[in-house]
């Protein structure tokens, strides 16, 4: 199989960062070097280790992700009991241990069986949450700061590994987090993750110095990570204390109690499993939900043509999910353009052969595949937003292998296990909005880095009403 797509190594820690810089995640550098070396790009290390400890290969039964910044200090302080044991979930394990927790805590996350169960409460949020969308709006049906909202819906009923769910999926219950009237604790917390993940950018690709004192950004990471584990660990000790009274429906339960009874793992390492699968859901769900609606705003053909897709499917199952072929399309070519992950990284235990490329053990490997979604040797038309190339027959696709490239989960063992149920959040979400409202945006949307890809000042979108 192959595919024009950047490999780059590092050995220990990125070298490529620019203080001046609002964009961290550096594509314009990035890209650059790629036409002017090629597709196998070798990053030497800067002030880092001179080996990472390595666990298993890319495509072995344990794959190891590198440990950038200020995670293995975390990892460290978590071992010798200093730091909040949030940290022992599977985001920092690696190995054995990794292999114990994701196959003990995530069978219920990757279930398609589970995913179909969570439907009517899913259709239910969704409903609330365009409800709330048409008493927010302000006289021009504009509702200014939609992020905030993106936040609520995404602790509503969100997940991670990169993304997936919080109270409906995690904790099997729904605390009101999209009541007009309730929103200091989804604040505090939407902004304790938000904050966690740009204070870990600005370790990562500054100069580190948190390696000889606290640092500000070091601080900041501390801080936003105490705030969030308290409100979470609050949340899941109050769900323990009702277990059996959290929600009526047996799907709805089975990810929290399955949490809960799994064999051979103390509490903590239970709730830090919880912890994982909240933290980064907030973040990546509301972000692409974001980016969807933008790219809709901004093409009213596309937009036009999902609603004639969509409007007449009143109670969404998920018979009617598979066969909405343009939904589908429309999801995945936001993907393309504006991933939450922008890359994919691997630490190989093994010497590999990339592009006639020998690529030694204990090297950290990073897939741009943001760069090779938008390269023209990839997809014709690359900037576009264009859905009908994932349609049968579309010829705007160069390569047969498209698929491989938009995999904005990750890839692997160590793929987002919420994969499913986020990707089937995103089509509900957009199916009832569309439904709902003519969306428009006033505008180009920015973009900045926190090591996902967020929009980057005000979101403001219009909602019309279509009835």
């Amino acid at each position: 199989m192959e595919i024009d797509m950047l490999i780059a190594c590092v050995e220990a820690r990125r070298a490529i960062w620019d203080a001046s810089s609002k964009d961290h995640s550096n594509r314009h550098i990035i890209k650059k070097l790629w036409a002017e070396i090629g597709t196998i790009l070798d990053i030497p290390r800067v002030f880092g280790q001179s080996k990472q400890k390595t666990v298993k290969d890319v495509p072995g039964p344990k794959p190891a992700l590198p440990i950038f910044g200020t995670t293995w200090l975390f990892t460290l302080r978590y071992n010798i009991g200093k730091l909040h044991e949030a940290y022992a979930g599977t985001v920092f394990r690696q190995g054995e241990k990794w292999q114990e927790l994701r196959s003990v805590l995530t069978p219920e996350l990757t279930s398609a069986k589970t995913m179909l169960q969570f439907l009517p409460e899913l259709h239910q949020v969704t409903e609330d949450f365009t409800s709330l969308l048409r008493g927010l709006r302000d006289g021009g049906n504009t509702i200014h700061n939609f992020d905030l909202l993106a936040n609520k819906i995404s602790l509503e009923i969100s997940d991670s590994g990169q993304f997936t769910g919080i109270c409906v999926l995690v904790l099997g219950r729904r605390l009101g987090f999209l009541d007009k009237d309730l929103g200091t604790l989804a604040s505090r917390l939407a902004r304790a993750v938000k904050e966690h993940f740009i204070a870990s950018r600005d370790t990562y690709y500054g100069l580190p110095l948190w390696k000889l004192y606290q640092t500000d950004a070091y601080k900041r990471i501390v801080q936003s990570e105490e705030e969030y584990y308290d409100i979470i660990s609050e949340l899941v000790e109050v769900a323990m204390t009702e277990e059996m009274e959290t929600c009526a429906m047996d799907g709805i339960q089975s990810v929290f109690t399955s949490i809960l009874r799994a064999p051979g793992l103390d509490v903590r390492e239970k709730k830090a499993g919880i912890i994982d699968f909240i933290a980064a859901g907030i973040q990546g769900l509301s972000n692409s939900l974001m980016f969807l609606l933008y790219f809709l705003a901004k093409h009213p053909d596309s937009q036009q043509r999902l609603f004639e897709e969509v409007q007449n499917m009143y109670q969404i199952t998920g018979d009617s999910l598979k066969e909405a072929q343009y939904l589908h399309a429309c999801v995945k070519e936001s993907y393309r353009l504006l991933p939450a992950a922008i890359a994919i990284a691997r630490t190989l235990e093994t010497d590999m052969e990339l592009s006639g490329h020998n690529i030694p053990a204990g090297t950290s490997v990073v897939c741009h595949t943001w760069l090779a979604c938008k390269d023209e040797t990839n997809f014709s038309r690359p900037e576009e937003f264009y859905p009908e190339r994932w349609l049968p027959g579309s010829d705007r696709k160069s390569t047969q292998n498209s698929q491989f490239l938009v995999i904005p989960y990750g890839c692997g063992r160590r793929m987002c296990p919420g994969k499913r149920f986020v990707d089937q959040e995103l089509h509900l979400i957009l199916a009832k909005i569309v439904q709902e409202f003519e969306v428009k945006f006033d505008g180009e949307m920015g973009l900045q880095f926190e090591f996902f890809l967020a929009p980057g000042g005000p979101v403001n979108f219009t909602f019309i009403d279509r009835h």
